[in-house]
């Protein structure tokens, strides 16, 4: 892994930003260490955990040192051409990544409540929907204003590009 600017500066240990998923999340509980991102709802969910965490209820999500800039990623959901049905197809990727009959962004609102992933679509990042899913995990206005400052993860982790 090449060391990010913030590596080098010694304010995190290079390796909270290699171990993944559960495994970061039980590492930064047992007090291994400091950081622990990027950040994911499971994570959270573990890290606050009386039952896997000797550190339950002190986990919080914090804005990056140094300028602030964090770790944003996007997915993208795609279907192979080759389908037997090709209105269906089009309608899934409508339901998936875009609005439904109702004019609501039903997935990427779920996706926000429930997983606590970000959305594309500012009317998604500005809604209840946010507020509600994301409070019992954090700060929702302090996480909003980190993900206002959010780059793209090869911007930071140069062995990312």
């Amino acid at each position: 892994m090449t060391r990010t600017a913030s590596t080098k500066e010694e304010l995190t240990d290079p390796e909270s930003l290699e171990v993944q998923f559960t495994a970061r999340a039980k590492a930064f509980g047992a007090g291994k260490n400091l950081y622990r991102g990027p950040n994911h709802h499971d994570g959270l969910n573990v890290a606050n955990d009386p039952a896997q965490s000797p550190t339950a209820d002190k986990a919080k999500v914090r804005g990056s040192p140094g300028d602030g800039r964090t770790v944003g990623v996007t997915h993208v959901y795609f279907l192979c051409t080759a389908n037997r049905d090709k209105g269906w197809a089009w309608k899934l990727l409508q339901y998936l990544g875009g609005r439904t009959k109702d004019g609501n962004y039903t997935q990427a609102e779920n996706l926000a409540r429930d997983a606590m992933l970000g959305s594309g679509y500012q009317s998604v990042m500005d809604s209840e929907v946010i507020g509600t899913g994301w409070a019992p995990r954090g700060d929702v206005p302090a996480i909003l204003e980190i993900w206002k400052k959010a780059t793209y993860l090869g911007e930071v982790v140069d062995s990312m590009y």
